[in-house]
């Protein structure tokens, strides 16, 4: 087997590295389109859904009055972890944009912020969620993780050192 170089000297090892990138990126959207799946599902028939049931009560309290519902079926997540999904969505299949490892942790940070201050405005006073403001801040927080997956995953080259 042939080393990797940095300059991306070819071999074996060097194309496993290249194929990562577009790996990581169909896992991100298939991940992302869980929620759209379940709810596509649950269209055709109400059972079918229940097969990713266990995962998204895992990672959701799924209170249905805290979620989105389209075509007189709720999704199966609430507003906020749907715009999560959404944004690892968005991320692998745009993958852009294309920012430095400071700006993607900044834009982290920031989304981070605003999602923690909207949790906390809407659980110590009477505000009722506010459903385009969860999916914005889940949105906001999930597409710049998948941005960084993305970049961990390309093949360093000269020009990034």
């Amino acid at each position: 087997m042939m080393s990797v170089t940095r300059n991306g000297g070819g071999g074996l090892g060097y194309a496993r590295l290249v194929l990562r990138t577009p790996v990581i990126r169909a896992a991100l959207t298939l991940a992302g389109a869980l929620p759209f799946i379940s709810w596509s599902l649950s269209l055709i028939d109400a059972a079918l859904p229940r097969v990713l049931a266990p995962w998204f009560r895992f990672q959701c309290h799924g209170l249905v009055e805290r979620s989105l519902a389209l075509g007189g079926q709720v999704f199966p997540v609430c507003s906020r972890c749907l715009g999560i999904y959404g944004g690892l969505l968005i991320g692998g299949l745009v993958a852009r944009p294309s920012l430095a490892a400071s700006t993607r942790r900044g834009w982290l940070l920031g989304a981070a912020a605003l999602m923690v201050l909207e949790v906390f405005v809407q659980d110590t006073t009477a505000h009722r969620p506010y459903h385009p403001l969860r999916l914005l801040t889940g949105v906001l927080l999930a597409w710049p993780v998948a941005l960084t997956l993305i970049a961990a995953s390309r093949p360093a080259v000269e020009s990034e050192r």
